[in-house]
Parts: C-alpha cells; sequence; structure tokens
C-alpha cells in the first residue's frame, strides 16, 4: 500500500474513534463546562482550561488514579530530567524540525516551500536545563494541586528542551492540537525565540478536547474548521487554510477501467444488521444496470462475514485495488464518517452520506458539526 493509502487507513480509524469518544458526552453539557471556563489572560490559562474541558471525557477512576500516580511520579521524572540534561550538548543545527512519523502527505504545500523541514531529528528523548525551572516553576505556582497536568507539562517541556538544546531549531511543526499541552509548549517555544506551527492531520467535529489551543500559526483544511475551532475557543487570529497533499488526488494518474463502479461504499464495520441495510438501499439503483462496489476496511471487515450479506463479485478487496485507485474509479464514494470521505471531497468526487444504515449517528454527526454533513451533500435515502 502506497504511504497516503496507510495515512487513509489510519485516518478511517482515528475518524471512527472520532466519533465514538466525541459524542458520547451531550453537547450542551460540553457547551456548559466549555463556557464556564473564565476568558485565558495567556497561554498557561488556555493550556490549563483545555485540560479541565478534557477532564470530562476521562472516567472517575482515571481521574482519581492520574493525579494520584503523578503526585509521586513528578518529583522522580524532574529530577531523572534534570540530570539527563547535565549531558545534553548541542549536535547540528537544524533550522526546521517537524514531527510526522511517516507522515509528510499531510504538510501543507505551502510549508514545504516556505521551510526545508527535517522529519527525522524530532526527539522523543526528554532531558531539562536547571533555567528551565523557572518557568515549570510558574505553572506549578499557578497549579499546585493539579499533578497530572503538571507531569504532562513537565514531560512535554522537557522534550521540547532536549530538542533546542541539541539542534537550535527556529522552527518546531507538529500535529498536536488535541494535547492541552499545546498552548504551553507555544508559550515555551516563544520564549526561547522558536516558531510553534500545527497541521490538521484528521477529521474533527465539535468537541472541547480540542478547546482553547493556540499555536503561532495552525493549518486547517477548510473555513469550516476555522468556524468550529473558534466556537471552541480557540484563538483565532493562528489559522490559515490549505488543503495538504494527502487529500488531494490526481484521479487520472490512477485509472483503472477494471475496477471501475459507478458507486462506491466504503464499509468500516461487518455487522450483519448495518450491512443488510447499506446492500439494500442499493436495489433501485442496481435495477438501473448502475454497477455497486463495496470495498472492505482492511483491519475492521471480515470477508467470510461481508460475503453473507453482499455477493463476492460485489465486493473490492484492499489488497486488490489501492485506495488510490479505487477512489479515482468511480462516479460516487458513499459512506460514513470516514477519512476516506474527506479526501473525495477535497479532490472533487461526487459524495454520498449514508443515513440509512447510520441514520441516528447521521443526525447526531449534524448536531456535533461534522464537517461534511454541514455542506448539503446528497444522502443515501434519497438517490434512487
Amino acid at each position: 500500500m502506497s504511504k497516503i493509502g496507510k495515512l487513509i487507513t489510519k485516518g478511517l480509524l482515528s475518524s471512527q474513534r472520532l466519533y465514538k469518544m466525541e459524542m458520547a458526552v451531550p453537547k450542551q453539557e460540553l457547551l456548559d463546562i466549555l463556557n464556564r471556563q473564565s476568558e485565558p489572560k495567556d497561554l498557561i490559562d488556555r493550556s490549563y482550561n483545555q485540560y479541565v474541558c478534557q477532564k470530562a471525557y476521562m472516567k472517575t477512576s482515571i481521574r482519581l488514579l492520574y493525579p494520584f500516580v503523578s503526585f509521586f511520579a513528578a518529583p522522580l521524572l524532574l529530577v531523572i530530567a534534570l540530570i539527563k540534561g547535565l549531558f545534553v550538548s548541542f549536535r547540528e543545527s537544524i533550522d526546521v524540525i517537524g514531527h510526522f512519523d511517516g507522515l509528510t502527505e499531510i504538510i501543507p504545500e505551502s510549508l514545504r516551500t516556505k521551510y526545508q523541514i527535517d522529519t527525522n531529528h524530532w526527539s522523543y528523548s526528554f532531558s531539562l536545563a536547571f533555567s528551565d525551572l523557572v518557568y515549570l516553576s510558574q505553572i506549578w505556582i499557578r497549579h499546585p494541586f493539579s499533578f497530572y497536568y503538571l507531569i504532562k507539562c513537565l514531560l512535554n517541556i522537557a522534550k521540547y528542551s532536549d530538542m533546542l538544546r541539541r539542534y537550535h531549531p527556529e522552527v518546531l511543526i507538529c500535529h498536536a492540537e488535541f494535547s492541552f499541552t499545546s498552548s504551553v509548549l507555544t508559550d515555551y517555544c516563544r520564549r526561547n525565540n522558536v516558531k510553534h506551527i500545527n497541521v490538521m492531520h484528521g477529521e474533527k467535529c465539535f468537541s472541547i478536547r480540542d478547546s482553547f489551543f493556540e499555536y503561532d500559526e495552525c493549518y486547517v483544511w477548510d473555513e469550516f474548521y476555522v468556524k468550529l475551532f473558534e466556537m471552541q475557543r480557540c484563538n483565532i487570529n493562528q489559522f490559515v487554510i490549505e488543503v495538504p497533499p494527502s487529500l488531494k488526488i490526481d484521479t487520472l494518474q490512477y485509472k483503472r477501467p477494471n475496477c471501475y463502479a459507478d458507486y462506491k461504499y466504503y464499509l468500516w464495520e461487518d455487522n450483519q444488521e448495518k450491512l443488510k441495510k447499506i446492500y439494500d438501499a442499493f436495489n433501485d439503483l442496481r435495477q438501473q444496470g448502475k454497477k455497486v462496489k463495496f470495498r472492505l476496511h482492511p483491519r475492521y471487515c471480515d470477508i467470510d462475514k461481508v460475503c453473507q450479506v453482499i455477493p463476492i463479485e460485489e465486493i473490492e478487496v484492499p489488497k486488490d485495488v489501492t485506495i488510490l485507485e479505487s477512489i479515482s474509479n468511480t462516479s460516487y464514494v458513499v459512506g460514513f464518517l470516514t477519512t476516506v470521505m474527506a479526501q473525495a471531497y477535497f479532490s472533487k468526487i461526487p459524495l454520498i452520506i449514508d443515513d440509512v444504515a447510520y441514520k441516528e449517528d447521521y443526525e447526531k454527526a449534524r448536531e456535533y458539526s461534522y464537517m461534511l454533513a454541514s455542506k448539503n451533500l446528497p444522502v443515501l435515502s434519497t438517490v434512487k
């Protein structure tokens, strides 16, 4: 599978996890939590507000366990980081370091043009200089009993400190708006004259998990996400709209007539009841002579289970057809809440959203500001 194909697979998985996690809590409850937070005066406030919002998603047992463990672990980790810091020295100058772990396709073209981005030296090591204690103490004084918050700030600042002392970068580029330490790290970077940039890397819906964050620049796919993040009280001045290469397909490069179908449905589960509803939704189109294919999810669809409902000749197997070939050889991409659909949308391929098998989920997605549900796209129940 191509790198982009792997990215789409990862994007698909994260979209479904996102859906299950973010929409499990009533939206009004999330809004109440969001609106209770005071207006942030600085980036430490933004970071702490995001942490408070994220606690809404934590189970009670985790809320109790994490601070308890952090209380004992933080002093030990602080000492270890300071000792390690004694042995960290400058290695080489790298102006721009990006954290992409093989997912370079999500980097916007304008950033590639502007910077020579090194993706091999993002540090997973952690260490602290004694001068870092001044900044860490400022956070501790303001939130002395938020032990889990403090240990996360300590660890992530230690990672950045290690990288800054080894490579003296001018710019750090990441994809971590979901981290409640993101704003603190922006503040830390600014204090060290380093620019902190974030790149959107997966589908988003309304979620206070992504509230309040601030970077020097944050690249998003569409104006829709700017409004979404503004609703979530993020700093509105940071956003730059640009669709990355991972979401744009030159379909002419991947034409393959033998895998063409008028409609392709992108499955993400093999639930028998759901499969039956999905398959029957295309009966009228089949009678009109339209060709329909159902693409299996490479991890979550058991072909034997799917074949109990859908004939083998209508199934598209990922190992036989790459995702880029698949999307490029259809007139309509059909599915629900997958990054594959976002890729098709930005590649100007017509979409149909499944509101038949996922009727309740579709309404929920509209409520939680799922981008494609807001675009007035055709829905499966009306396609005849």
